[in-house]
């Protein structure tokens, strides 16, 4: 995964994208951009999720970077999350690619609102914890 290139995806999505984000060296974000999940999954566990998730990478880039470097506030956790599901919802709205109303066929706009919802459901229920404890080591 080549988190620049990933980076620049959500830049031409025009994403929400923190300055930070954008003028983040190289190494950085190899090693704050580590796949779709907390860092206490197995990297195999996280490697299935990245995948299934592979579709949302330039939003939850951003979002691993702001659990990493966002001040630890109650207010951050959920600026971090809400930002995740704003820039998920920009890029479903954004893909001409994705069929309106095909809800069985994976490129439907409604089941990727359906795993953008999950993804984002999951982050504010069980993301406290990583939000609040897990740092660059």
């Amino acid at each position: 995964m080549d988190v620049i290139c990933i980076r620049n995806d959500g830049v031409a999505l025009g994403l929400n994208l923190s300055k930070a984000y954008l003028l983040a060296p190289y190494k950085v974000l190899e090693k704050v951009c580590n796949g779709i999940g907390p860092a206490w999954f197995p990297d195999w566990v996280r490697d299935k999720v990245t995948d299934y998730f592979e579709y949302f990478l330039p939003s939850t880039n951003q979002h691993d970077f702001d659990f990493e470097f966002l001040f630890k506030s109650n207010f951050n956790f959920k600026l971090a999350n809400d930002r995740l599901c704003k820039n998920m919802l920009i890029q479903i709205g954004k893909d001409t690619n994705l069929s309106y109303w095909s809800f069985s066929k994976s490129t439907s706009k409604w089941r990727k609102k359906l795993q953008a919802r999950f993804l984002y459901k999951m982050c504010v229920k069980y993301g406290e914890d990583a939000f609040f404890t897990e740092g660059i080591k």
